[in-house]
Parts: C-alpha cells; structure tokens; sequence
C-alpha cells in the first residue's frame, strides 16, 4: 500500500509565525505611537492659532483701534487677572465680542480655543521634561504691543518653546516688535 503524505505546518512552525507576527505587530504600535501623533496635532492647532490671533492684533493696531489700557491689561481669567487674558474663556460668545475687552467681530468669528480648554494636561516646559498645566491661551497688550501665548504638549516641539524668541521657556509666544509684554 501506498503512504499519501498530507502537505501540512506543523504546530511548532504555526507557533513561530504567530510569534514574528506578534513581534512586527508590537514594533509597529510602538513606532507609530498613537498619543504622540494626537499630541503633535494638538500642538499644530495650537500654533495655527496663535497665528489667527496674532493676525487679529496686526489687523487691529493697523486699523487704528486702541487697543491698550492704562495700566498695560486687558481682561483676563480667574487665575490671574492681572496680566493676561485666556482666549478659552471666551468660547461660547458671539463672534468673540469681549476677548481681551475689544470688539473683533470684523476680524473673527469665534475665538480659538485650546484643544485641551480648560483642562489640566501634561505640557512641554523645557527640552527634557513636561508638567501638569492648565491648557489656555494666554494674552496681552501694552501700548501697541502684544504678546500670545501656547502651551505645547509634545516633546518633539520642545525646541519650539525655547527656540521662539520669547523670554518663558513654558509657552510657545508669538509677539510684537521682538517685545515679550507677559512674563
């Protein structure tokens, strides 16, 4: 009688397939790193919009409009009224009438908010390490001169919070005239 030999894998080799699929599936999740990516996103919003409000105080101080006070603020939020005002507590009114006490209506239709608003999130604060910060935007006027300011979460985009120019090594700042007003 005539053997007929079945074509098959054996269980050993089915056990190492599976094992090199699990090692390539594990490599792969850990080089695409979905948080990071959504931290990186967050982080592009958040520089876009420091931009928008940036181009909103050009527009304004070109237009005219005064848009400093006596005693060098504007608004501001509970945490310190003083010297800043927070663009993510103006989010739910209409075309952004009162952020840092001026009418931008003609220049925006909402304020742009961080992503995080409001929320305690991990933010860059030097090169090597990250802290638990309130996520809002920061912003002042003083005679003409302006400061915003973002906080960034990423690692990656720690060069940019130091590298910007500014004088806080905490916040991502865009400013006037290479003047820091905030502090």
């Amino acid at each position: 009688m005539k053997k007929i030999s079945e074509k098959a894998f054996t269980l050993v080799e089915l056990l190492i397939v599976i094992g090199i699929i699990g090692i390539l599936a594990v490599t792969l999740m850990v080089s695409l790193n979905p948080a990071e990516a959504q931290r990186k996103s967050r982080d592009a919003k958040r520089i876009k919009d420091a931009g928008v409000l940036e181009s909103v105080m050009i527009q304004l101080i070109n237009d005219g409009i005064d848009v400093g006070t006596a005693n060098g603020t504007l608004g501001g939020p509970a945490s310190n009224p003083a010297t800043s005002a927070s663009a993510g507590n103006a989010q739910s009114q209409a075309c952004a009438s009162s952020w840092l006490g001026l009418n931008v209506c003609n220049y925006l239709k909402s304020v742009p908010t961080d992503p995080q608003n409001n929320r305690t999130t991990s933010s860059v604060n030097s090169a090597t390490t990250t802290t638990a910060q309130l996520a809002v935007y920061r912003a002042r006027i003083s005679n003409g001169e302006y400061e915003i300011n973002v906080r960034q979460e990423s690692l990656s985009n720690a060069t940019k919070v130091t590298g910007d120019g500014g004088n806080s090594n905490s916040w991502y700042e865009v400013f006037s005239s290479g003047n820091n007003v905030l502090n």
